[in-house]
């Protein structure tokens, strides 16, 4: 379930906005149509919700007919809608040859039956596309949604610290840490494994418990467990 757009601006702190042009959106159908009064009004609300410099107009081109006619009309518009535009490519799949499986995985998911030679068009060409793709789709036709994409990146601001785990922690009694909940309940399930626990057993278990405990991964154990658990009843 989404957010309406009523409430989104509570959330747009320190966010940035990039509102497709896909095809089936509300927008698109509006510049299909010639609406200039209702395109004016829906990029204005948008833009409203959004800190000014943080909503942008993304444009594609995965190489469809409708496409083209969509930047076509945007581009006569644009002077007169005051938003800035943004190239984007829409990814679906990693590698450009990797379209075949995504559209095989399509048909799989919709129960239909699927052949090489019956290929979706729109499944192509939604893979990470290079700098150099993307300049030789827009560079030409519209330079400046290349150079926003720059701007963005230079707004935006992303550390990643390697020297802290984060691991998610999993809820156990207040009495007890993670690691000793682990223990506890391995100590209660390895009579149900074994008839007779010997003492090789045990030595082999707190041994586990142990490498587990140094490796702080006590709580990466009890969350795949409760998947386990889960699946299993």
């Amino acid at each position: 379930k989404g957010i309406d757009q009523d409430h989104l601006h509570l959330y747009t702190e320190g966010l940035i906005c990039i509102l497709s042009l896909n095809p089936l959106s509300k927008l698109a159908i509006l510049y299909q149509k010639n609406a200039t009064d209702q395109i004016k009004q829906t990029i204005d609300r948008w833009k409203a919700l959004w800190h000014d410099g943080d909503f942008y107009i993304g444009i594609q081109d995965h190489g469809l007919p409708i496409e083209r006619n969509i930047l076509q009309q945007m581009s006569k518009y644009q002077p007169s809608i005051h938003a800035p535009v943004v190239a984007i490519n829409d990814v679906r799949y990693i590698d450009a040859h990797d379209h075949m499986a995504f559209d095989c995985l399509q048909s799989i998911k919709k129960g239909e039956q699927w052949t090489v030679d019956q290929i979706n068009p729109s499944t192509q060409n939604q893979h990470l596309r290079t700098s150099s793709e993307m300049e030789a789709l827009f560079d030409d036709f519209w330079s400046e949604a290349l150079k926003e994409t720059d701007i963005i990146q230079q707004k935006c601001t992303v550390t990643i610290d390697f020297n802290h785990r984060m691991m998610p922690q999993f809820p156990v009694p207040h009495s007890m840490d993670a690691h000793t909940y682990l223990k506890n309940m391995c100590f209660e399930k390895v009579n149900e494994k074994y008839q007779t626990v010997s003492k090789e057993v045990v030595d082999r278990l707190t041994y586990e418990l142990d490498v587990i405990q140094s490796m702080d991964f006590s709580d990466y154990f009890l969350i795949v467990s409760d998947f386990i658990e889960f699946a299993k009843n």
